[in-house]
């Protein structure tokens, strides 16, 4: 194998002709990924849901719109947060380029891929894919340290009044009941 990585990441390419779908799969297979050739934007969005993918190639092809709806389709699905998403295009286009962009596609790269860019949005995906999993483990550690302190301080909180209740309990005592001692505390 030419390039391999620790962990297999899991690709899904779509692209409406079967022979550059299959080729271009066929490539990270060999690279020793799970990768799946799709031909439809519908049969991508289940299997999506089904393999939970780390990289996604879309085809943008003559029906833009529906590349780009596919797209934004999964950015807003729970469970996908990692994905990386690429958009293949016959055409360099920037205008295109940016409605990719905004659509949440990290890359656009347009065909025929040399296979040493297809290897480059490989390492990227799974480097942003690590960024990603370190900000919201960082994000889950100070959640939790908050939560930790509010409940710190809730006990604190509760320590406090219970101490100004025993010494009010107690300067009552001591005052043998000669009235009641101003500034109780409510609870």
């Amino acid at each position: 194998m030419l390039a391999s990585f620790a962990e297999p990441m899991r690709v899904i390419v779509v692209d409406g002709h079967q022979a550059t779908a299959d080729s271009t799969a066929l490539l990270f297979k060999w690279w020793g990924h799970q990768a799946h050739p799709l031909y439809a934007s519908e049969s991508a969005l289940a299997k999506a849901f089904d393999i939970k993918p780390n990289l996604m190639l879309i085809d943008l092809a003559e029906r833009e719109s529906e590349g780009l709806g596919l797209a934004e389709h999964l950015r807003r699905q729970s469970g996908l947060e990692y994905l990386q998403l690429v958009a293949l295009s016959a055409v360099e286009d920037i205008a295109q380029w940016r409605r990719a962009k905004s659509a949440g596609f990290i890359d656009y790269l347009v065909k025929p891929v040399p296979a040493t860019e297809f290897l480059r949005v490989l390492l990227n995906a799974r480097a942003a894919i690590a960024r990603s999993q370190e900000k919201t483990l960082q994000s889950i550690q100070i959640a939790s340290r908050a939560q930790q302190r509010n409940g710190e301080a809730r006990a604190g909180l509760q320590d406090s009044r219970q101490a100004i209740e025993n010494s009010r309990a107690a300067i009552k005592r001591s005052l043998g009941g000669l009235g009641d001692v101003p500034g109780g505390i409510s609870g």
